[in-house]
């Protein structure tokens, strides 16, 4: 099968065409909960995960990441996460963020700072210059110390809710310097961002950008915008596009029940021809012959396997060893795995997936002698 054969990305050479995309599920990063979750969909057989969203000053601002011990803390419990996903068998990379609609994302506190954007925009102020100045610097310096700490990969989160999804779309971005003013205006901040990380983890290390392809709000984003955009970020320095939608007005990413399967595939398909970089699909493919169609037709180079790996993490291991039939299959219901964390309301004890008792307690349930 296309699925379990290696594809070059950048300098790194994936071992399956599986990636696990960045989900916010809320299980944490660095606690025994958020290691053991992100380590048995890695003893699953996916050959690359891309953690939850993370924001840019986690890596800058003891007050940003909250914990005690700060910053030192942060970067002493980052490679205990690595070590035990690639001890696993799987590639490591973290999804760098700057969810811009939430409090404290300038000065990076807690307590303090506003919701911003890239102009005045309901109640949230634009940014000047030298705050978009800031917050590049912030991407950069957060990427090198995501390689530090030996995550195979960053992930540049340039859709749904985040600040550069918002500089990207007409509809928020009504600015009239260098960061508006059309197309290339609103492609600046992202390509001065990939830039900018570029510069400081130097040529040898793999920068994903995951863009929105078409935003699906009248008057946002079109797909002509992102053939584009895409072109220019494979010259800025990106080693693969994970290729995604959005709408303005969006509170989850991820489509329901009713949408079809390979939801955004159509959108990765259209870019593709376009860049040299390899293309990822994502969007309710849960099935092994949803995702090998998607290869075989050339629609995309790989494919994001998100919610079907939380309700089954062996996903990869059942296919690959021709047990699709003991898969445990995702019905997409968007109940309480990937509802925005913001939004969940779950009674103590409620499961994460109605199919998985096991999210989100992988760490309580180990087998004995187990190390993690």
């Amino acid at each position: 099968m296309l699925l379990f054969e290696p594809l070059q990305v950048g300098p790194l050479t994936l071992k399956n065409r599986i990636l696990m995309p960045a989900m916010q599920v809320g299980v944490g990063l660095l606690t025994p909960q958020g290691i053991a979750y992100h380590r048995e969909r890695a003893l699953g057989g996916v050959g690359t995960i891309i953690t939850c969203a993370t924001r840019v000053d986690c890596f800058v601002s003891d007050e940003a990441w909250g914990e005690p011990g700060g910053l030192e803390d942060f970067f002493t419990g980052l490679p205990r996460l690595v070590q035990a996903v690639h001890k696993a068998g799987a590639l490591l990379g973290i999804q760098l963020a700057h969810p811009a609609r939430y409090p404290g994302m300038v000065r990076g506190d807690k307590d303090g700072g506003e919701p911003v954007a890239p102009s005045d925009l309901e109640g949230r102020r634009g940014l000047t210059r030298q705050e978009i100045g800031a917050i590049i610097n912030k991407f950069a310096v957060a990427a090198a110390r995501a390689r530090e700490a030996g995550f195979d990969l960053v992930e540049v989160h340039g859709t749904h809710r985040s600040l550069l999804r918002e500089f990207f779309s007409p509809l928020t971005n009504r600015r009239t310097d260098e960061f508006g003013l059309g197309l290339e205006g609103r492609m600046h901040l992202g390509l001065e961002t990939v830039r900018a990380i570029r510069a400081r983890v130097g040529p040898d290390y793999c920068i994903v950008y995951r863009m929105a392809a078409e935003e699906l709000t009248p008057g946002g984003i079109t797909i002509q915008d992102a053939i584009g955009y895409a072109q220019e970020l494979e010259k800025a320095g990106v080693d693969l596009l994970d290729v995604s939608v959005a709408w303005e007005k969006q509170r989850r990413a991820s489509p329901p029940r009713t949408a079809p399967m390979a939801t955004f595939a159509p959108q990765a398909a259209a870019i593709k021809p376009h860049v040299r970089v390899p293309v990822v699909a994502v969007g309710r493919i849960n099935t092994p012959e949803v995702a090998e169609d998607i290869l075989a037709s050339g629609k995309a180079d790989l494919v994001a396997i998100g919610r079907q790996l939380l309700t089954d993490p062996l996903w990869p291991l059942k296919v690959q060893e021709g047990r699709s039939h003991e898969i445990v299959a995702c019905d997409s219901c968007n109940i309480n795995c990937f509802a925005p964390i913001e939004y969940r309301r779950l009674p103590p004890g409620a499961p994460l997936c109605r199919k998985n008792p096991r999210l989100g307690r992988e760490w309580a349930t180990a087998s004995p002698g187990e190390s993690l």
